[in-house]
């Protein structure tokens, strides 16, 4: 008896063994296949921060592709069909394949477990900025961007002291984290909604990542960059410089832009005079891996027009000797896009006026920004 029982309790105990082991590979490739959903999400936002997006999903279109690996296939479907020309809803199933697994892959008949993600995301153009930053951005009192849109994590804007002339005046503002009004009197927001607006995730920014370098340098003409001063047209057909190094910009006399092109360097980008239009048709971007200055010696009357985006920090660097600027009359008609910090009030001290403007040309390559509005599973997380 006692024999039986025993033999009986080791049955039992590798029969418990055996089905413990084999949910816990079923758990195990659950989140397998969880995992490999979120890999093509990762995919979707590369696609999505392209300059190529209006190739790869245009306003009104969807598009439907399968990624492939060894262990499992996974199936993206996107649409961007909705009245809101910067939705775009996502849905992916992936199939991380198990010989008993719970689930069928549909294509290729094999035994799987299945994970089932939908995602939402607002997709909103570089251009779209007045100023953008993922971190903290402090605007100064008397700042005028009546006419453009602000994003930073943690938003700040400075109130007055002494003496007060125009208040702060903002289209539209966003941020994620934090939101403070330090001083009085408040901001005027000039655009529908009257305060500044949270979102529910961080914006995702768009940086000049080795996938972006490549593309840009693939745009760009085989012959060197020319030296940017005077009057430079538009290279064809592309409308891409890439310089890999550091990069001068209006050292010996003022850049004149003609006709519609992005300026991609590797390293620091070095701003010392004005950046003019030749035209109503013309317009530039500046795109800077590392920082981008307004050099010491540029004049304390400065005029920048263009989009301008870095990895690093857009700063405005100090005077000849070192100490701040006063009586400064700066205008960017544009956007400053950062990765980092924008810090031109620091050493930049006196009127500073930034206007929103930008080009619609389907020539202008501009990177995307993602904004998360949704991330559900649907189903097969661990089934």
């Amino acid at each position: 008896m006692i024999s039986l029982l025993f033999v009986a309790g080791v049955y039992w105990y590798a029969e418990w063994s055996r089905v413990k082991s084999v949910a816990k590979v079923h758990r195990m490739s659950g989140k397998n296949a969880l995992a490999y959903a979120d890999e093509a999400l990762n995919d979707v936002l590369i696609r999505l921060k392209s300059p190529q997006l209006k190739q790869f999903l245009d306003i009104g279109t969807t598009n439907f592709y399968s990624l492939g690996r060894s262990d499992a296939r996974i199936d993206v479907s996107l649409a961007r069909t909705s009245s809101d020309v910067n939705f775009v809803n996502v849905d992916v199933s992936a199939y991380a394949y198990l010989g008993k697994g719970s689930f069928t892959d549909p294509l290729t008949g094999r035994r799987c477990q299945r994970a089932v993600v939908n995602a939402k995301y607002h997709v909103i153009n570089v251009g779209q900025f007045l100023i953008a930053v993922p971190t903290i951005l402090q605007v100064g009192y008397g700042t005028n961007a009546a006419n453009g849109m602000l994003y930073a994590s943690q938003l700040k804007f400075i109130g007055c002291t002494g003496g007060c002339g125009a208040p702060t005046q903002v289209y539209s503002a966003f941020y994620f984290q934090g939101l403070e009004y330090l001083g009085a009197p408040p901001v005027v927001y000039t655009g529908p909604v009257d305060h500044a607006q949270r979102l529910s995730y961080p914006m995702n920014f768009a940086s000049l990542d080795p996938t972006m370098r490549a593309y840009y340098q693939n745009q760009a003409p085989s012959t060197p960059a020319p030296v940017f001063e005077g009057m430079i047209s538009e290279p064809l057909p592309y409308h891409v410089f890439f310089v890999d190094s550091n990069l001068d910009i209006a050292k010996n006399a003022p850049l004149t832009v003609q006709g519609i092109y992005v300026i991609y360097a590797t390293g620091d980008v070095h701003i010392h005079n004005n950046i003019t239009l030749a035209d109503a048709n013309s317009w530039i971007g500046v795109f800077s891996e590392k920082d981008i200055h307004l050099d010491s010696d540029a004049p304390n009357t400065l005029t920048l027009n263009g989009t301008y985006l870095c990895n690093g920090t857009f700063i405005g660097d100090p005077g000849p000797g070192g100490a701040p600027r006063s009586g400064v009359n700066l205008t960017i008609n544009g956007g400053l896009i950062s990765m980092i910090h924008i810090d031109i009030a620091t050493n930049w001290v006196g009127n500073r006026n930034y206007t929103y403007q930008t080009s619609t040309s389907p020539n202008f390559l501009l990177p995307n920004f993602t904004e998360t509005l949704e991330y559900k599973i649907v189903g097969g997380k661990l089934n």
